[in-house]
């Protein structure tokens, strides 16, 4: 009650931890009238019907959501409990309820193939943005640390996997091939935008617009530079902002890669 309207960030990843949590958490917030807004780490299967009205209620702005791959089989091979479904039924309720999110994940864990990376790209490309929220991820390329689950003797045993740190292979990739899907999800995702930045200053739907400039900017960036190509981007940014002339251009047309 002492700061009104205060912006929070949950470090703590294993605060909301599961739904019953979350609900205890968010219902303390509103019992007790604290009138901030929030962000912190959710798991996707912590959201569901009978708790988003509840976080929206309590100040959260914004989650971060580990969904890691848009692949079953890759999720399951990490031992983790949550699906594809549970990260579309998340994200989708938490834009509903003008939630963001930021979605964290991971290329070229065993198993990982030409297709695995396509799905994480279709369930990325399955999220949008509107006037009141936007999606962001962030990836990050699979490396071997030594004492990690995943480099125990039976799951090198298991996936095929030799090397470490970022030099491995396993049965499916090796870490050169996992630094080319890396850049190929990165040209291939358009319905998010990448990056870490704040989210604190501007309307969401601006946010949006600015992080597909940034992306464009990015991408005319990593074959060769060209100075009309980066012109025209610019060009965008100053449109978002109000520097330049403005015109009514749809969203989606304005941020097409």
């Amino acid at each position: 009650r002492a700061f009104p309207g205060k912006k929070i960030f949950f470090t703590d990843d294993n605060l909301f931890i599961n739904s019953r949590r979350t609900t205890e958490i968010c219902s303390a917030i509103v019992r007790n009238g604290v009138d901030i807004r929030w962000k912190g780490f959710l798991r996707a299967d912590s959201v569901t019907r009978d708790n988003i009205e509840l976080i929206a209620e309590s100040g959260c702005d914004m989650a971060y959501l580990g969904i890691e791959s848009g692949d079953d089989q890759i999720l399951e091979n990490m031992n983790k409990k949550e699906r594809r479904c549970d990260a579309v039924r998340a994200v989708n309720l938490l834009n509903q309820h003008s939630i963001s999110t930021l979605l964290t994940l991971m290329i070229g864990f065993p198993g990982e193939n030409t297709a695995s990376v396509d799905n994480t790209i279709s369930l990325l490309n399955s999220f949008g943005a509107g006037h009141s929220f936007f999606n962001r991820y962030v990836p990050f390329e699979f490396i071997i640390a030594p004492l990690s689950p995943v480099a125990s003797p039976e799951n090198r045993s298991r996936f095929g996997i030799s090397g470490s740190y970022n030099t491995w292979t396993h049965a499916t990739m090796d870490s050169e091939e996992a630094k080319k899907q890396y850049r190929r999800l990165f040209n291939s995702v358009t319905g998010c935008s990448l990056g870490y930045y704040e989210a604190d200053l501007l309307p969401p739907n601006l946010y949006h617009e600015l992080g597909c400039a940034r992306d464009k900017l990015v991408r005319s960036g990593i074959g060769t530079l060209d100075n009309n190509t980066v012109a025209q981007v610019y060009e965008t940014f100053r449109n978002t902002l109000g520097f330049g002339h403005e015109e009514s251009i749809p969203i989606g047309q304005r941020c097409a890669a």
